[in-house]
């Protein structure tokens, strides 16, 4: 009875996971001999004598559980010391079905029932010597009673000596056994037996075992089948399932772990059993907390948001979460599988692969790569840390945790495109503390106002409106508005302003934004534009008063000159150039009124600026105390003027130099070429220009006065009519060309002249053309005026130069004298416009449908019409401006009447 209940021992407790073992308790280390850090995680087939034993357990391990939730088999195991041990070895899975999670195995040394198998010391068999024995004796005894008796008594008393002794060892047991006989109904329990169930020996004796050992399911609590039964009626050894309850005589519960084994006779039959039993209270509750932690670690590691994944040195993927499932779903499954075929549909790993350089370095490594395709996944963040062997160090695996950074991608993509923007925009963009310092800016904002500090100097000219939208911008407000600013160099700009706070989610105040907009120049387009407007409006009015004018002060302008040239008394002609001279002063007056009104269009010809503006400044600056610097490079660009025109410019410029150095100094005049490109400046368009810049020493301007220079009869001199200036600008506007000026008061003031350049290949000039020659003619010269006075006077020059004239007073008269008189007529000069009749415009075409080339002039002091600027193109041979003197007469007619 002693063999079959330490054969039904269980001994040790053991976990094992994935063949490696996890952990083992205290017996089998002592029963072996190892310490723990010799034998947990090693792989579990060191404890068996071969590796077929241990082929043995598993498959037998895998076949008995799916049927009874738990296997046994037995195995020799060796110990540290080359010692063999037969153990029987029982396993349970810690996942249920899942045997992945690992498993949970005892162990009992059964090495003892095998020797004494061998030794006969088995109570059966002892019982069987007793038997022969007393037979014997019982024979012997018929011939020899007296020695019968006394080995019988001998015999007795060995017995009763070897049944104290076995009673002891059983008593001394630390597992609760209980005997019965082979109907089921108790002989004897130890003491353990008695403290679990709560029965005495004497009070148990006689009660079937199904009373005293009270057993029920732990999962379920319906009443578990007692073993006893079953080794009677199957004569094996029969454990407990697992989750077994022992309920005492109290009501008192523990976990039991137990096994049944039949005793039999010498001859085989089963004469009763006995029954093993332990409180694995303790282990088991041991054992449930490993299947929680397992299953907690479990649903942490699914429950994680990132994916990972877990895979050996060879990229063999050993475990992934539930995230890479959902991912990767189309390369399911994933355990067992390369990553890389499975991540990313290749036959051999990426490069570089994060997972590899862990695996070759030991090092943490990241990346960044494209997500699954045919997902929203579009980009990962990868990062790959090595797994390594807790005794030797070896990396044995890697993890990888893989995170959707696709939102934050799209984020920093967003923030780089508006950071591009906000560098790249056209206006300033600054950004300070809520403190004032100065902590980013653009190119642009770099570009207006430089290199800035957060010490910087202030750039804000007034610095108490500064204070005021400092303080706005504290408080969460914010300003818009135009203020002066610091540029470069000290300049002084126009700026508008929008400036703003930007608020975390507390509403506090983080940073102050500033956006600026140099309108420096768009000021002045604006105020250009306004003068342009003045101009126009008040071209309509001095068009008109100059056209009357101008026709009043022709005939007074012509008599004259009639006169000069036909007297021959010195001291007369000597009166009338002196009147000449003084009305000529006049005629400059009407002719400054009719530029910058609306018919002031410029007769423009392509020639070179040298030496026209040495020639016109010098004879400007002649008499004054000041004197004059030229710096004009000799491959300056020509361009296309009206010379009379532009020299006006240059007069009134450099008159007002001069007037501004009443004491002396010097102008400087220097040329440069230019090209602009589009958007350069917000009033010159692109092209090649020639910049004039006219500087002089004198007393400046004020910053007040600077914005109004060019407004119509504005000045500041006593004597002065306020027309220079204007007529200057309105003479560059219709050049197509632009003017600008800088001044500071005292520091004296810069006139910049930017005008369209051509750079075509100029004719050779023919010094001999501009020699005047005196004209003479013949035949009918037909003139047609609304002015009486105006057709009289150029009648009178007609007839000095042989000429017989013809007045007309409308076109519609001289169309019908051309009519009649066609073959006499050599020449004809119209006005352009005639108030309520044929002007020169509509006569022009009559004359040209009758089919006559015979040359006909156009004149006029003011016209609205381009007529005036290129003549050819409405059929006229050239034009003259009124007032105009017989030697300007005489130039036109000696070029075009003699062809």
């Amino acid at each position: 009875m002693l063999s079959t209940v330490m054969s039904s021992y269980p001994g040790g407790i053991g976990i094992v996971k994935d063949g490696v073992i996890v952990w083992v308790n205290d017996y089998i280390l002592a029963m072996l001999g190892y310490s723990s850090d010799e034998i947990i995680g090693q792989n579990a087939g060191m404890l068996h004598l071969t590796d077929e034993e241990f082929d043995y357990v598993e498959k037998e391990k895998y076949r008995q559980i799916p049927v009874n939730d738990s296997a046994a088999a037995e195995s020799q195991w060796v110990t540290r010391d080359g010692e063999l041990r037969a153990v029987k070895v029982s396993s349970f899975p810690l996942g249920g079905g899942d045997y992945s999670a690992g498993f949970l195995f005892t162990v009992a040394d059964i090495s003892s029932e095998k020797n004494n198998a061998l030794n006969l010391h088995s109570p059966a068999t002892l019982l069987f010597f007793a038997a022969i024995l007393f037979i014997v004796a019982l024979s012997v005894a018929l011939l020899f009673l007296a020695a019968m008796v006394r080995k019988m008594k001998a015999v007795q008393r060995s017995l009763r000596e070897s049944e104290e002794q076995l009673s002891a060892t059983l008593y001394s047991i630390g597992d609760g056994v209980i005997c019965c006989d082979n109907q089921g109904l108790v002989r004897s329990l130890n003491p353990v037996a008695e403290k679990l169930t709560g029965w005495t020996t004497s009070d148990a004796q006689g009660n079937h075992v199904d009373q005293v050992f009270n057993i029920v399911n732990a999962l379920n609590r319906e009443k578990a089948i007692n073993p006893v039964g079953r080794s009677l009626e199957w004569g094996v050894i029969v454990g407990l399932a697992n989750h077994t309850i022992l309920i005492d005589r109290k009501g008192k519960e523990c976990q039991i772990a137990d096994s049944c084994a039949p005793i039999r006779s010498a001859a085989g039959e089963i004469l009763g059993a006995v029954l093993v039993f332990r409180d694995v209270t303790r282990e088991y509750s041991m054992q449930e907390r490993i299947k929680s932690s397992e299953a907690l670690l479990s649903d942490v590691f699914n429950s994680i948001q990132d994916g990972i994944c877990v895979s050996d040195k060879n990229l063999n993927i050993l475990r992934v979460n539930r995230v890479l499932e959902e991912w990767y779903a189309q390369s399911m499954p994933l355990t067992g599988n390369k990553c890389y075929r499975c991540f990313h549909n290749a036959d051999k790993p990426c490069s570089p692969c994060p997972a590899l350089r862990t695996l070759s370095t030991g090092n943490t490594e990241w990346n960044v790569i494209r997500g699954p395709s045919g997902t929203a996944v579009e980009w990962i963040e990868l990062y790959s840390y090595p797994i390594r062997d807790s005794q030797s160090g070896e990396i044995v695996g890697v993890v990888e945790f893989v995170r959707n950074i696709t939102e934050k991608r799209k984020a920093e993509d967003t923030v780089r495109a508006l950071k591009e923007t906000v560098e790249n925009a056209t206006d300033g963009i600054a950004i300070s503390t809520p403190q004032g310092q100065l902590y980013y800016y653009n190119k642009s904002f770099e570009l207006v106002f430089g290199e800035r500090t957060s010490s910087s100097e202030s750039l804000f000219v007034d610095t108490t409106l500064e204070k005021e939208i400092f303080d706005l911008l504290v408080a969460g407000k914010s300003w818009t508005g135009e203020t002066k600013m610091y540029g470069k160099k000290g300049r002084i700009l126009d700026v508008f302003l929008r400036a703003y706070s930007n608020k975390d989610e507390n509403d506090a105040v983080i940073s102050l934004v500033g956006i600026y907009t140099d309108v420096t120049e768009t000021k002045k387009a604006e105020k250009s534009l306004a003068n342009m407007l003045k101009l126009e409006s008040l071209g309509i009015m001095a068009g008109g008063i100059a056209h009357d004018f101008n026709n009043l002060l022709g005939a007074i302008f012509g008599y004259i000159d009639v006169a000069a040239f036909e007297t021959n008394e010195e001291s007369t002609a000597k009166n009338l150039g002196t009147a000449l001279h003084t009305i000529d002063r006049a005629r400059n007056l009407t002719q400054q009124l009719l530029t910058f009104a609306k018919g002031g269009d410029p007769i423009k010809k392509t020639q070179p600026l040298c030496p026209f503006i040495e020639q016109t400044v010098t004879f400007a600056i002649s008499g004054s105390n000041s004197s004059c610097r030229f710096d004009l490079p000799k491959d300056l660009w020509p361009c296309s003027i009206d010379k009379n025109q532009i020299a006006q410019v240059l007069d009134n410029i450099v008159i007002n130099a001069l007037q501004a150095m009443s004491d002396g100094g010097s102008v400087e005049i220097t040329g440069e070429n230019m090209v602009f490109s589009e958007n350069q400046h917000p009033t010159i368009r692109s092209g090649k220009y020639v910049k004039l810049s006219i500087k002089d020493s004198g007393i400046g301007m004020p910053k007040d006065i600077l914005g109004r220079i060019c407004d119509p009869f504005f000045t500041t001199k006593e004597k002065g009519h306020g027309l220079g200036l204007s007529t200057s600008y309105s003479i560059i506007k219709r050049h197509d060309g632009y003017i600008d000026v800088e001044s500071r008061q005292g520091k004296g003031s810069t006139f910049y002249l930017y005008l369209p350049a051509v750079t075509e290949t100029l004719p050779p000039r023919d010094a001999s053309a501009d020699a005047q020659k005196k004209h003479k003619g013949s035949g009918i010269f037909v003139v047609m005026d609304d002015e009486k006075v105006v057709r009289e006077v150029i009648g009178k020059m007609l007839e000095i130069f042989g000429y017989e004239a013809v007045l007309k007073e409308n076109g519609t008269d001289a169309v019908e004298f051309f009519r009649k008189e066609k073959n006499r007529i050599r020449g004809m000069l119209f006005d352009l416009t005639i108030p309520g009749n044929m002007g020169g415009k509509e006569a022009i075409l009559e004359i040209r449908n009758i089919g006559s080339n015979v040359p006909v002039f156009v004149s006029s002091g003011y016209a609205a019409d381009p007529v005036m600027a290129d003549p050819e193109k409405y059929g006229f041979t050239a034009s003259i401006r009124k007032p105009f003197m017989i030697a300007q007469f005489t130039e036109l007619l000696n070029q075009y009447m003699d062809k």
